[in-house]
């Protein structure tokens, strides 16, 4: 879907909760008072990610029956994160890419499945 097809399904009327991811994966569910199931997902551009059981999102509910998932809520901002930095973390490995330029990989880092080691500057 478009994004400005989301954008008028949104701006035409909808319901929005913070709901429990029931069922995480490609095909998530979604419990706020009610499950919803085969909810589709928001992501933005560039990024895919996949909800995990247990967490919490943002639940979209519009007018003409759609439910969309839209984010992880309650995520705590690490420090030193600086404005247009973008921060990809998944458990203990990350990838942030700084608004300067600089890359930061942290965890096991696997080239054409070649373990890279790392040496501290």
């Amino acid at each position: 879907m478009r994004i400005e097809e989301i954008g008028r399904k949104i701006s035409d009327g909808a319901d929005i909760s913070v709901a429990r991811v029931s069922i995480g994966g490609e095909d998530p569910a979604l419990v706020s008072g009610t499950e919803y199931r085969g909810c589709e997902l928001l992501c933005p551009g560039g990024v895919l990610r996949l909800p995990k059981t247990g967490e919490e999102q943002l639940l979209i509910k519009t007018e003409d029956g759609s439910v969309l998932a839209a984010g992880v809520c309650g995520v705590e901002i690490p420090e030193g994160l600086s404005e247009g930095d973008i921060l990809i973390k998944n458990g203990q490995a990350s990838l942030c890419l700084r608004s300067d330029g600089s890359i930061e990989i942290y965890g096991k880092v696997l080239i054409n499945g070649s373990e890279l080691n790392g040496t501290e500057t």
